[in-house]
């Protein structure tokens, strides 16, 4: 019966070490999502800064675009 209850005592604790590994491993990803992510909208502004000067310097002429 003791070996019984040890047994479901370090099962339960092996468990929540594998638990809290898939927390952590969620937790990575969710930053490097987010690094990705906030990367990929500064480049659609960076796009959207070129886009503009070449359509103002297209009407104008004007190199200050």
């Amino acid at each position: 019966m003791l070996a019984v209850a040890l047994l479901l005592v370090a099962l339960g604790t092996l468990s929540l070490f594998w638990a809290y590994g898939q927390i952590e491993q969620a937790a990575e990803k969710r930053q490097h999502n987010h690094i990705v992510i906030s990367q990929a909208q500064e480049l659609m502004s960076e796009l959207k800064d070129a886009e503009t000067g070449q359509r103002g310097y297209s009407l104008t002429g004007d190199e200050a675009f």
